[in-house]
């Protein structure tokens, strides 16, 4: 199972990247949009993590361009706003059609992720 990370903090997206290896899945990180959409031209994930608050583009944005593209993957968010602004995303997420695997809240807790990653695979 193949796992794009994005997200603007290269450190957290190392993190994510390595606790999905360590659930046994493949896992690349992106930081800008750019490379977030060519990621999703060459090699479409089975599973997107995404990080709701970006520097150079929003999560809101992201999730528009998942929809416009019919991505048909599982979506997981993460944000360290508080969880009203978690859950509206994921809302929206399901109202764009969606597939929204679940929500992360920053700070990242490891144990919830491979918990994350393993429901993923079940």
């Amino acid at each position: 199972m193949r796992v794009l990370v994005f997200d603007d903090d290269a450190a957290i997206g190392r993190l994510v990247v390595r606790v999905a290896i360590l659930a046994g899945m493949a896992a690349v990180a992106v930081v800008d949009a750019d490379a977030f959409g060519q990621q999703l031209r060459s090699d479409p994930p089975q599973v997107i993590v995404l990080d709701l608050q970006l520097a150079d583009t929003d999560g809101v944005a992201q999730l528009r361009l998942l929809a416009e593209q019919h991505y048909t993957g599982a979506l997981v968010l993460m944000s360290g706003f508080d969880a009203r602004v978690l859950e509206t995303a994921r809302m929206l997420g399901q109202a764009l059609g969606l597939k929204l695997a679940g929500v992360l809240e920053k700070p990242l807790q490891v144990a919830e992720m491979q918990g994350m990653f393993e429901k993923l695979q079940a």
